[in-house]
């Protein structure tokens, strides 16, 4: 698709310039957006959407491929489904030695038109933990001519042969590192080197490291100054508790007492 050109309108306002020198709306970032033809507009707003909808078809892809694994060399002498998934499942509990039921598998199918080379079958499992199970004791097919890979889209697996070689050189270099997924993830080797989160001490001189060493010597002095004789001797010294003051009554409650009993004798 061709991208709108610019008229001569919008050409001679670019050439325009003021008393100054400067051009008119020229690199500029109104213009960069808003004096663009309406066209342009159009078309990269096109290319947002077409690139939002891509990145959602590659997550959907990605989900339904999660729990799939890919067998590679299986013979193709079955007649029927059942019998590939027969196949499939003896290869699981004998040859990779991971117990799988029918019940546990999906679905399961060959890859591509029937021709001259072995198809690749497809195993669908029902749950992710058993592709997990299945795929850690792939290396126990190592002797024979079947071997085990997740199930990848076309993009990814392209993205990968890419990382394969730039992991190679990684390797050479003596760092390990592996894919995930269409990423490449690397783990340098720290021989010799302190970790990021170490932080080194500085080396003291001499007379700080004896400065040091007595302010420590003090502190645990101070701290341990303190024991029971000290604690006892302290409570010895300290002054007695002084006696409550008893508050006399006042005078003229007691004369109205008085009173009161004088007048009761009577």
């Amino acid at each position: 698709m061709e991208l709108p050109r610019l008229n001569e309108k919008q050409i001679r306002e670019e050439q325009l310039r003021d008393n100054k020198g400067t051009p008119i709306n020229a690199h500029s970032e109104f213009y960069a957006w808003y004096g663009r033809p309406k066209g342009q507009i159009k078309y990269d707003k096109l290319e947002r959407k077409v690139e939002v909808q891509e990145s959602r078809i590659d997550a959907i892809e990605k989900e339904i491929r999660k729990r799939n694994v890919v067998f590679f060399g299986v013979q193709e002498n079955e007649s029927n489904h059942w019998d590939l998934e027969e196949t499939v499942l003896t290869l699981i509990n004998e040859k990779i030695n991971v117990k799988c039921f029918n019940r546990e598998l999906s679905s399961v199918w060959r890859k591509g038109k029937k021709g001259e080379k072995i198809r690749p079958v497809i195993v669908s499992f029902n749950t992710l933990s058993k592709k997990i199970e299945v795929i850690k004791e792939k290396k126990l097919l190592q002797d024979s001519a079947i071997y085990i890979t997740e199930d990848f889209p076309l993009k990814v697996i392209q993205k990968r042969k890419e990382l394969q070689e730039e992991q190679k050189q990684i390797l050479d270099q003596g760092n390990s590192a592996y894919l995930k997924y269409d990423k490449i993830i690397i783990k340098e080797e720290n021989n010799g080197h302190l970790n990021r989160n170490h932080k080194q001490t500085l080396a003291l001189s001499p007379n700080e490291n004896n400065q040091t060493k007595n302010n420590a010597n003090i502190h645990s002095h101070k701290k341990n100054k303190r024991d029971i004789s000290t604690y006892f001797r302290s409570k010895k010294d300290a002054p007695a508790p002084q006696e409550k003051q008893t508050v006399p009554l006042n005078v003229k409650e007691i004369s109205e007492s008085n009173n009161s009993k004088e007048t009761s004798n009577i």
